[in-house]
């Protein structure tokens, strides 16, 4: 079976595992996470809404009230899954 016709504009979706720092309480604590995302670079996975809240949501609790802050400190893997049927 041959694979689905891409669309010249479609973008990889990655699978990436990150190191984050993020703030609970007073402390800054680091945590190894994943995300999906279209980019590989720190700032463009920051800027993703979807990306940085998949990432809330697997460190901070739902009743969690403060600031949810969270910083990208680097990207351990990636892997590339597929590819979208758009370009943003």
């Amino acid at each position: 079976m041959s694979p689905l016709p891409m669309n010249k504009n479609s973008l990889p979706i990655y699978y990436v595992e990150l190191t984050v720092t993020y703030k609970h309480g007073k402390k800054e604590m680091t945590k190894d996470v994943w995300c999906m995302s279209h980019s590989t670079d720190v700032l463009d996975i920051m800027d993703d809404p979807l990306s940085i809240s998949t990432m809330e949501r697997q460190i901070y609790s739902s009743t969690y009230k403060s600031e949810k802050r969270i910083t990208i400190k680097k990207v351990r893997t990636w892997k590339q899954l597929g590819m979208t049927n758009y370009n943003r």
